[in-house]
């Protein structure tokens, strides 16, 4: 019964990632879910610009208000940053980069598209302006 419950959850939190090998193997790297990351990551400044591929990693709704974490993708330099997110204790953090130069983007799509409006023009309302990375 318990070996049936494990996999049921593991079942539960790789069902979002696993139509996009970027996202599975990110998360699997870093043990990713709602409960956090099992290996650290550097911490990082904001990098999110609009043009950037936005996934979100770990949304299995399992604990009500766990760590939301989304990858913002530079294709052309084949880097990403995490941002990891949680309602509870205001947690707004930002690791990376991650080199993701191995990693496939086939079938991955962009968590913008899905928002209303649709367009990526539409993630800088759920970013925030002041997470704009600045240029040197």
């Amino acid at each position: 019964m318990k070996n049936a419950a494990a996999l049921l959850i593991a079942l539960l939190l790789s069902a979002g990632a696993a139509a996009c090998p970027l996202s599975k193997a990110v998360t699997e790297r870093y043990g990713i879910t709602d409960g956090g990351m099992l290996t650290p990551l550097p911490l990082a400044e904001p990098n999110a610009d609009p043009a950037f591929l936005k996934l979100s990693l770990s949304a299995s709704n399992l604990i009500s208000d766990g760590f939301e974490h989304t990858l913002f993708v530079d294709r052309q330099a084949k880097r990403a940053w995490l941002r990891r997110t949680s309602g509870l204790l205001g947690v707004r953090e930002w690791y990376g980069p991650i080199d993701v130069s191995g990693d496939s983007l086939a079938g991955c799509d962009d968590v913008a598209d899905k928002q209303p409006g649709g367009d990526a023009a539409t993630s800088k309302e759920h970013v925030g302006l002041a997470e704009l990375p600045r240029t040197p």
